[in-house]
């Protein structure tokens, strides 16, 4: 991953000259006492890099880079609660690292500025200068495979979330080209991961109206957290959001009808002869 990160900041230094400074921090666990295998708080370590980084230079703003789907993380079946649906980034979580910051003497200003676009309208936006660089980064939950010649396993939820968003920005052809499975081009038995990620962007398509906030809220308890009775722009917002990833999915499945079948999509309701 340090290689990787290496070859990304040389090539934004490339095209952007000194705006671009990498900072590394050494980091390893010693005489750890728990048998934790997850990365879950490693949400909590990088906001806290990133916090001392921007005291040490006297600035206060510090910006996570985060999509807005990636950042509230709604669950993809009902049994998932709490930190097994990881909510590193989510807004609510933000403002409170923001108010724990300011307590200890170190105060910044925390920003999400893609909180209601999609990966795939944030890769819209990407630079021309820049595309090259997509094919450098990684987003497989087990990456490296250490597989010949394959890094990414491809049907992982980070996996199908790049790919179905470089589909949607239309990025594709810009893709790595080592993934073990890539579940949008070929004809293959969708996974449970697959299904279920083509099935909340239906269920969100099914539910994207105002009357709906109450199953909402009791479906994707992360869309709503933080908001009170009154955050109506929020709530707009929430709903967008769910709006463009279940218009990002169909889109795909009109484009690659035959996935219908494998994603489990549901069929078009036909018009009934007159």
């Amino acid at each position: 991953i340090g290689r990787d990160q290496h070859l990304i900041a040389a090539g934004l230094r490339q095209e952007f000259g000194d705006r671009v400074i990498e900072v590394g921090v050494p980091l390893e666990l010693r005489q750890a006492l728990s048998a934790e295998a997850s990365q879950r708080t490693r949400g909590f370590l990088f906001l806290s890099l990133a916090t001392a980084a921007a005291v040490t230079a006297s600035v206060r703003d510090v910006i996570v880079f985060e999509n807005g789907y990636g950042a509230h993380n709604p669950r993809l079946a009902e049994h998932q609660f709490g930190a097994q649906a990881t909510l590193a980034t989510h807004p609510h979580l933000l403002a409170r690292f923001e108010r724990l910051a300011d307590l200890v003497g170190m105060p910044v200003a925390i920003a999400l500025p893609h909180r209601w676009q999609t990966k795939g309208q944030v890769l819209r936006e990407l630079p021309r200068n820049a595309h090259h660089l997509v094919a450098v980064t990684a987003s497989c939950d087990g990456y490296p495979l250490r597989r010949a010649d394959r890094t990414h396993c491809g049907r992982c939820g980070s996996c199908l979330l790049r790919q179905q968003s470089l589909v949607a920005a239309g990025l594709e052809h810009l893709d790595r080209d080592d993934y073990v499975w890539r579940p949008l081009e070929r004809e293959i038995e969708a996974d449970m991961t697959t299904m279920l990620m083509a099935r909340q962007a239906w269920q969100f398509e099914q539910l994207g109206r105002i009357e709906a906030w109450a199953e909402i809220a009791w479906r994707w308890p992360s869309l709503v957290l933080g908001l009170d009775e009154g955050s109506w722009q929020e709530r707009v917002g929430v709903l967008d959001l769910m709006r463009e990833v279940a218009d990002e999915w169909r889109a795909l499945m009109v484009d690659r009808p035959h996935l219908r079948r494998h994603f489990r999509w549901p069929e078009p309701a036909r018009q009934a002869s007159a």
